[in-house]
């Protein structure tokens, strides 16, 4: 049967050790119901863009007028006139091909932004062959309330001695009921690459997006010809042009280019929406870790194994 040490109230000042291999470390799915961000700023800039298959669509409402003189025939001799033509809306549709616009930028302003549930599966990190490695661990100041470990037989050692000893025990459980640590540091933490998979961002709300100011040329030939009647169904006659039997008239007008420049750049408010993604590949990568005050309750580390202790008595 096991003898029982138990000891009400434990602390180590320190402990140092390292390096540490994980084979492999598994992660559940991850949800996350709601990621707040302060203040997020972000400046981005893009080589060109392109507008694909552009229409360009104008509703007019014309109006014309004249005033003159006409010769009669002998003896009439002539005739000051003088009059207008009104004509009803209509509408003119016509194709600007592709749009190339000039390189630019856009910043991104968000006071507060949000979004979630957010939800990730992370495939398990590492293996034999590629381990997560940590060069160095460094805790202080733990503190360890009713510890509890069984033994096979007492230490047996002399007070004033300091001698390696064999583990007596073998493998054993080792109950905590609360642990404090001022400090833990842990040096150089390599990981191999992370794949993520089945990656959802939803409810995505971002106040404002602000682009740089634009430039949109268009250098696709284009001819406006309207040709419309200057008498029948919605065209109005003022003047002398009410006593006119009929008359036609051309407008045509042949626009080598159009360019348009957007000075103040272009806004976008109140942008929601939600992102998925089959999966994410993040590269391997080194950190240092410092994380302070610590609190533990009711660890159990289980069939503990320590092939040499170290016992000053």
């Amino acid at each position: 049967m096991y003898s029982r040490i138990f000891f009400p109230k434990s602390s180590i000042s320190c402990s140092i050790g390292g390096p540490i291999n994980i084979e492999q470390i598994d992660v559940s799915k991850i949800t996350i119901p709601s990621v707040k961000m302060n203040n997020f700023a972000g400046q981005f800039s893009y080589a060109s863009s392109i507008a694909k298959d552009v229409e360009f669509e104008m509703r007019l409402s014309a109006h014309t007028s004249f005033d003159g003189e006409i010769d009669l025939p002998w003896p009439l001799g002539s005739k000051d006139v003088d009059g207008s033509v009104d004509f009803d809306s209509f509408t003119e549709k016509h194709s600007l091909g592709n749009i190339v616009m000039n390189s630019g930028s856009f910043s991104m302003l968000a006071p507060t932004s949000t979004l979630g549930p957010l939800v990730m599966t992370i495939d398990p990190i590492g293996n034999k062959n590629n381990p997560t490695t940590v060069s160095k661990t460094e805790a202080n100041c733990i503190d360890m309330k009713c510890t509890e470990m069984p033994l096979n037989t007492p230490l047996g050692l002399y007070f004033g001695s300091w001698a390696p000893i064999q583990n007596p025990a073998g493998p054993m459980d080792l109950s905590i009921e609360e642990t404090k640590m001022d400090e833990l540091k842990s040096t150089k933490i390599s990981s191999p690459k992370i794949t993520m998979r089945d990656i959802k961002a939803q409810n995505i709300i971002i106040p404002s997006i602000t682009t740089d100011p634009l430039e949109i040329r268009s250098d696709t030939k284009l001819t406006v010809k309207t040709s419309k009647k200057m008498h029948g169904s919605g065209v109005h006659q003022h003047g002398d042009a009410r006593r006119v039997n009929w008359m036609n008239g051309d407008l045509t007008l042949n626009v080598e280019y159009v360019i348009m420049r957007i000075k103040g750049g272009i806004e976008f408010k109140n942008i929601t929406g939600s992102v998925t993604t089959d999966s994410a590949v993040s590269e391997g990568f080194d950190m240092n870790l410092n994380i302070k005050q610590i609190s533990i309750k009711g660890l159990q580390m289980c069939g503990m194994n320590m092939p040499e202790v170290m016992v000053e008595i």
